[in-house]
């Protein structure tokens, strides 16, 4: 999944809601992360109470297992074996060290 450019938190659901694919709860889970991470940003301090942050983690829970159960299982296991960051830190390192043909 291609990470969103920096923006808002409204912003980045809709990104994710148009890279994913996630039923009705999932949906409406992402649609309660956005609004509290979106109040927790740009509201008035205090804005966001400990009691609605907390069951957060089921919404976040019950999204990576939809994005997990729609993603190919070669995809996945290629994420798992070879970790997007992981593999900038080889090509960077590689660069780093030089190419066939390069001095360095």
């Amino acid at each position: 999944m291609p990470d969103p450019p920096e923006r808002s938190p409204r912003a980045m659901g809709r990104h994710y809601r148009s890279v994913t694919t996630l039923n009705r709860s999932g949906e409406a889970s992402l649609d309660r992360l956005s609004a509290v991470l979106e109040r927790a940003r740009y509201g008035r301090p205090g804005t966001v109470q400990a009691g609605q942050v907390e069951p957060l983690g089921d919404d976040v829970r019950r999204i990576v297992e939809q994005v997990r159960e729609g993603t190919p299982w070669n995809v996945r296991a290629n994420a798992a074996l070879l970790p997007r960051s992981g593999m900038d830190g080889i090509r960077s390192m590689l660069g780093r060290r030089g190419r066939p043909g390069r001095r360095g």
